[in-house]
């Protein structure tokens, strides 16, 4: 059997880059449409930061409060909050333990800044975003930092506590 070959006259990079940042556009506007979508629905403190960013409070069962920014870039949300200031006392403890509490965690991450405060992250692609998958991120922090935050504190600062 003989294939045909057709030669399709060549489009250029241009046009094949004016679609890519088209298709770019329309994604990042859709995942804003769902964070909007998601935040209209809750009964939560938050605020517009800018067109693409917004900050929001989530509460957990501790009682501690996050403040969680959610930013829409080019190809994910980043999500990030404060957790704790650097721990005054057994440092390598308390890294440690996060360090293998991540292991099991899902989506999020704990960081650290160049001071040593103590910050949660998650970043997740543009394409598959959904409010059900923004509502068990942020779920997620709220668990992790209910779960975490005692012993952190019992650790991080074991003088002060006593």
């Amino acid at each position: 059997m003989r294939l045909l070959e057709v030669r399709l006259p060549s489009l250029g990079n241009e046009y094949a880059s004016v679609c890519t940042e088209l298709n770019r556009r329309l994604i990042r506007t859709h995942a804003k449409a769902v964070v909007d979508g998601y935040l209209a629905g809750l009964e939560l403190p938050q605020h517009p930061v800018g067109e693409y960013e917004w900050a929001i409070a989530v509460g957990g069962n501790s009682g501690m409060l996050l403040s969680v920014n959610l930013t829409v870039g080019d190809y994910t949300l980043g999500l990030f909050c404060f957790f704790v200031r650097a721990p005054d006392e057994n440092v390598g403890e308390v890294y440690r333990l996060l360090l293998r509490k991540q292991l099991d965690m899902y989506a999020v991450k704990f960081c650290l800044e160049d001071d040593g405060d103590i910050y949660l992250k998650a970043e997740v692609p543009l394409s598959g975003l959904t409010e059900q998958e923004l509502d068990r991120i942020l779920g997620c922090f709220q668990y992790y930092a209910d779960q975490t935050y005692p012993t952190v504190l019992r650790l991080g600062w074991a003088s002060q506590i006593r």
